[in-house]
């Protein structure tokens, strides 16, 4: 890891762990949460809690990521994934039926959050959290938050490994002769 990824790693840690104190402001919380829908208004009530986290020389693909996560985590600021726990991984745990196949609502909801540009994924990754938070499963913020801010790569990397993450290992099934495959 570079220096300057180093450096940004401590940054979007020291970020996470300050959103973490603010659980105990119902105020602030309140001002993240409403931050969301990204209105002018609910932006400067945010400003106060993520400006000193962003680089002097910041550019506007790096502070909507740490503005989305903070209001999200607002919202759900559910902490127990693992350090590097993916989305993907998060919605495996909440999409498994009892079959031990991802059960098909979920999984939908999951390729189209997979397909979204991230121009336009602040709406369906909050409806993502709202979900995961109905069903209690945490989130890794810091993975979240590093993952946002390479969605856009050119290789969609990010989005490749929450696939991995979701649909995991298939082999084929040696229950069944037809070829399906099971998630294991």
């Amino acid at each position: 890891m570079s220096a300057e990824a180093a450096g940004r790693t401590r940054v979007e840690d020291a970020f996470l762990g300050y959103l973490r104190g603010l659980e105990r402001d119902p105020a602030a919380m309140a001002a993240l949460r409403r931050s969301v829908d990204g209105s002018a208004a609910a932006l400067a009530q945010a400003h106060r809690y993520v400006v000193p986290f962003l680089p002097k020389e910041s550019a506007p693909w790096r502070e909507a990521p740490m503005y989305l996560v903070a209001a999200l985590f607002a919202g759900h600021p559910a902490v127990g994934a693992g350090r590097d726990e993916t989305l993907g991984a998060a919605f495996r745990k909440m999409a498994l039926g009892p079959d031990g196949k991802p059960l098909e609502s979920v999984e939908r909801r999951f390729v189209a959050l997979l397909a979204v540009d991230v121009a336009d994924i602040g709406y369906p990754l909050r409806q993502a959290i709202s979900l995961l938070k109905a069903r209690e499963v945490p989130v890794c913020w810091e993975r979240l938050l590093r993952d946002l801010l390479s969605w856009g790569h050119p290789d969609g990397w990010v989005q490749k490994r929450w696939a991995r993450d979701f649909w995991g290992d298939r082999t084929p099934s040696k229950e069944n002769n037809e070829g399906e495959h099971h998630v294991s």
